[in-house]
């Protein structure tokens, strides 16, 4: 049996339900942004080696009610929005449903940064998360060569307040806190 697979026209404008139906058929997988379809890239070797040390951390030290997704999951950031982050963290019952493809309030997003991704995550895409209301941290961990994180967390006043740990990353709101050399281990990016 073949499966069907709909033609993605980059450039044309989407609504979110084409772009779901055409995802579910695609076999490569699309970030949405502005209503419009962008085909994900691959990442490197040191990518991969920090996202598996970040999911592992996560799941160590994440206890319900919230649990951890990777970056299979897709987070709808808005109605012409969609991405899919290299880890998160819910704690909504609605977002926790076995056969959900996508989540709409995590609390914690997790990017791993890359070449090809630097530019649009620190200011297009940052500030899709910074709008969703269920967010409380964001975390971007640089692949491309050891450095402080990014951290973003949200104030009593929904204002984002920006960091740059060098060590251990606090993040408050979910009471977890990332070792920044753990992260990096096996990956060639370590600090030297």
């Amino acid at each position: 049996m073949t499966a069907q697979h709909e033609h993605v026209e980059y450039g044309t404008v989407y609504t979110y339900d084409e772009y779901r139906k055409l995802e579910e058929s695609s076999l490569e997988r699309h970030e949405y942004h502005g209503g419009r379809i962008y085909l994900m890239s691959g990442g490197t070797s040191a990518h991969s080696r920090i996202k598996v040390n970040l999911i592992a951390e996560l799941e160590r030290q994440v206890r319900g009610p919230c649990v951890v997704y990777d970056a299979d999951m897709l987070v709808r950031q808005s109605e012409r929005d969609a991405s899919y982050p290299d880890a998160s963290v819910t704690c909504d019952e609605r977002d926790q449903e076995p056969d959900l493809q996508e989540i709409a309030s995590p609390r914690l997003v997790v990017e791993v940064l890359s070449s090809s991704t630097v530019a649009y995550d620190l200011t297009t895409k940052l500030d899709l998360w910074q709008g969703m209301p269920s967010l409380e941290a964001i975390l971007y961990i640089d692949s491309r060569a050891w450095c402080p994180a990014w951290l973003w967390l949200r104030g009593p006043g929904g204002d984002w307040r920006e960091s740059r740990p060098d060590e251990l990353i606090d993040i408050v709101p979910l009471d977890l806190k990332l070792d920044l050399a753990d992260l990096y281990r096996g990956s060639g990016r370590e600090r030297q």
